[in-house]
């Protein structure tokens, strides 16, 4: 009976085997794949799946789920996008699909890599396979093996991602046995903690194995690493060296990476090492997936609209239609869809009880690098921390117990006010891009209302003159052009820091005459006062002046291209942007319209001037009346 059995179980693994090979080798139609029609930048989604069986654990999806799943993303015109497509958008080289998906089956399981592909072949998705290379030794048939890697790599419909060698594993910590992860702790050997050198090298030898064993098997070391348990070594309990040890490993064998879990959306400015997906439950119909899905997208609430429930995400409670918050003792909210806005006001009226604290968390990427607002009862803190030690801006105590606050966080400034009165002028922070904004509660419940949340309209402005300004519109500008003084530049020095100081950019423009000579005296000017360093980190070029664009960026400027109608537009560097600057009888160009949009403006003279809604305005600002 125990042999039969044993022939049994073998049987049912060359069956699955068989069945691979049969998927893998026979003719296959052509995955829905069309970036020369894409046209949009504002992000994309991704979405990874545990495994597929029928265990009804919610971790994983059944094939039936799975189809389920995978027909309403279609049905809803998602498209997937590979992690090459990923990498062009994120360095602003190449838009994506207005539905932008990445789609990731973490495991090496032959089980789930048989069950996924008739699916994506009947759906035409496209999909990504995280592989850690140490189950490709394992005994018998349950994971894939090398020539099954290597035949999978050429399916149009799969891609490849690495998850280390050994790094899905665990490894003794102390004489107790007690195992803690392989990334981020260092491992238990002869009696000791291994060294900081053996640690380093073991580090090493995963990264490196694994994208060299799958470079042997398919031709090309992954883009892409997927960390096990989003682990990156900044958690609690890591090792001190993990973090930097792991950067640095990361970076020398991929350029893009997948470190948190939970949020969906991955926006343009967002750090190609550094990316978030949304593990899919097995208990979440179609419909279910789709909502969560929306809950991440960018959203903009205008008016009196507030945000849909499922925008709010955590343990407190919300009641979106009374602007009310509750969040009970150590409960956590975060705000999706927030991630993207690299700028933004909020209006709430905190009530916090004596002993409690609210914890405001903005732009916030990871442990390391985010800015902290803390209200108490009678006074609230603010602190940032940069990828270095926790450093305290301000420490002011409130004028009653729970006066209405304004937070304003535009570009290198934060400013707050309490009941329509200045509270924090505006302070410089030094974590500059946008990130994931929550709240916490500490010791006791606390409660938000009368809140109201929205990111800022960027708006440049032409001349100096901003007295026809209201504050609220002041609030909005980020940038200011102006012509480069002919004489002294130290003359313009109050001017320029009185705009920096309100979070404006100070751009000179160096005009087609003077240019060469101006850029010469501005950067020599830049070396001679360090002032100047710092207040002018930008210039704007006539756009046919292409010699001296490169002698900008090697300086260490931002460049604006100036354009009119019939220049030949240049090519854009990453940190570039074009200013269009038509008549009012010209044409608009369509080529003005190619690129990320947040590279291109245009100078619109009048307000509510009818130009193209991907592009920033440049306005004058003695026509902008309030």
């Amino acid at each position: 009976m125990k042999k039969l059995f044993i022939a049994f179980q073998w049987l049912v693994l060359l069956a699955a085997a068989a069945g691979l090979g049969w998927l893998l080798f026979r003719p296959t139609p052509k995955p829905r794949h069309e970036p020369e029609i894409w046209q949009h930048w504002q992000g994309f989604h991704v979405l990874s799946y545990e495994g597929i069986n029928d265990s009804g654990d919610p971790r994983y999806v059944s094939r039936e789920r799975l189809a389920e799943q995978l027909h309403a993303l279609q049905d809803a015109g998602w498209e997937t996008m590979t992690d090459q497509d990923a990498l062009q958008f994120l360095r602003h080289k190449h838009p994506l699909p207005e539905k932008a998906l990445l789609l990731i089956f973490e495991g090496g399981r032959k089980d789930n890599v048989i069950r996924a592909t008739p699916l994506l072949r009947e759906t035409g998705l496209i999909a990504h396979l995280a592989l850690p290379t140490s189950v490709t030794k394992t005994w018998g048939n349950h994971f894939l093996k090398s020539n099954e890697v290597r035949s999978l790599s050429k399916d149009p419909f799969w891609h490849l991602i690495s998850m280390g060698h050994d790094a899905i594993q665990q490894v003794p910590v102390d004489s107790e046995g007690t195992r803690r992860n392989f990334l981020s702790h260092r491992a238990w050997i002869n009696g000791a903690p291994e060294s900081d050198e053996a640690y380093r090298q073991r580090l090493h030898k995963d990264f490196s194995r694994a994208a060299l064993d799958l470079q042997y098997w398919t031709g090309g070391i992954p883009l892409a690493y997927l960390f096990p348990y989003t682990d990156t070594g900044g958690s609690a309990g890591a090792d001190v060296l993990a973090a930097s040890l792991l950067h640095t490993e990361l970076t020398r064998w991929h350029t893009l990476a997948f470190t948190d879990e939970g949020d969906s959306f991955n926006h343009h400015s967002a750090n190609p090492l550094r990316l978030s997906r949304l593990r899919v439950r097995g208990d979440w119909s179609g419909h279910d997936l789709l909502n969560h899905m929306e809950a991440f997208s960018t959203f903009l609430p205008k008016g009196p609209d507030a945000p849909h429930p499922l925008h709010w995400r955590g343990q407190g409670i919300t009641h979106p239609e009374t602007r009310r918050l509750i969040l009970p003792p150590e409960a956590t909210l975060s705000l999706n869809g927030a991630k993207p806005w690299p700028d933004f006001r909020w209006d709430f009226t905190p009530h916090v009880p004596r002993g409690g604290k609210l914890e405001l968390h903005l732009r916030y990427h990871s442990p390391p690098a985010h800015i902290r607002i803390t209200l108490e009862t009678h006074r609230i803190q603010v602190h940032e921390k940069n990828r270095g030690p926790m450093i305290r801006l301000a420490d002011i105590p409130l004028p009653n117990p729970s006066p209405h606050h304004q937070i304003l966080l535009k570009n290198n400034r934060l400013r707050i006010d309490a009941d329509g009165a200045p509270l924090l002028s505006p302070t410089p922070v030094q974590v500059l891009s946008s990130g994931q904004l929550f709240l916490t509660s500490l010791e006791e419940p606390c409660e938000v209302s009368n809140w109201k949340f929205s990111p800022l309209e960027p708006l440049y402005l032409s001349g100096e003159n901003l007295s026809a300004l209201t504050q609220r519109e002041l609030d909005h500008v980020v940038g200011v052009f102006f012509p480069l003084p002919p004489d002294s530049l130290s003359a313009a020095l109050t001017d320029w820091v009185k705009l920096t100081a309100k979070g404006l950019h100070t751009i000179p423009v160096l005009e087609a005459e003077s240019a060469s000579a101006d850029l010469d005296r501005l950067i020599q000017a830049r070396r001679e006062h360090p002032a100047l360093e710092t207040l002018i980190t930008r210039v704007a070029l006539p756009a046919n002046a292409q010699p001296l664009h490169q002698t900008a960026r090697d300086a260490g400027l931002k460049l604006y291209m100036l354009a009119d109608p019939d220049d030949t537009l240049p090519t854009l560097g990453s940190n570039d942007h074009l200013v269009f600057r038509p008549s009012e009888t010209d044409a608009f160009p369509p080529a003005a319209l190619q690129g990320p949009p947040w590279q291109r403006m245009v100078e619109a003279n009048q307000r509510g001037q009818d130009w193209p809604p991907e592009l920033k305005r440049l306005q004058r600002a003695t026509e902008i009346q309030p």
